[in-house]
């Protein structure tokens, strides 16, 4: 797999411009580590990734969307984006989704899940901070 055709299209998945770079170092490495063969989408975005922003849309419709194989694994992709999740099939070598929520396995509240990031909020039962419970609740 190709790290620099990974990225760029984490991102154009995500429409987020700038990812975390070590958050992308660490999906691909997981991923690779763990059989998983992005090659034939990475091989399909390749040359929609020099196109300009305007001309990636419809080539990726053409490319990637309309073939079944291809869109299935790029919804996994951003799955794991929004969610930390892979949707792996049945015997895959890929670990418990668990595993896959963060750079740190098991760690809950992880700021980089693009779900938290972007609904500008954070995982049930986890603080805002260090003495955020220092206060009793307002009132309604």
């Amino acid at each position: 797999m190709n790290f620099d055709d990974f990225s760029s299209l984490s991102g154009f998945l995500t429409a987020i411009d700038g990812l975390d770079p070590d958050l992308v170092q660490f999906y691909f490495n997981l991923l690779t580590t763990n059989g998983v063969d992005l090659s034939p989408l990475l091989a399909a975005w390749h040359p929609i990734a020099s196109l300009p922003p305007s001309e990636q849309g419809p080539a990726f419709e053409r490319a990637i969307r309309d073939v079944d194989t291809l869109w299935a694994q790029a919804k996994k992709l951003t799955m794991l984006w929004y969610s930390g999740v892979w949707d792996w099939d049945t015997g895959s070598a890929i670990p418990a989704p668990n595993a896959l929520t963060s750079r740190d396995p098991g760690n809950y509240d992880n700021s980089a899940l693009l779900v938290w990031v972007l609904s500008q909020a954070h995982p049930a039962g986890v603080t805002q901070g260090y003495g955020v419970w220092q206060s009793p609740p307002k009132e309604n």
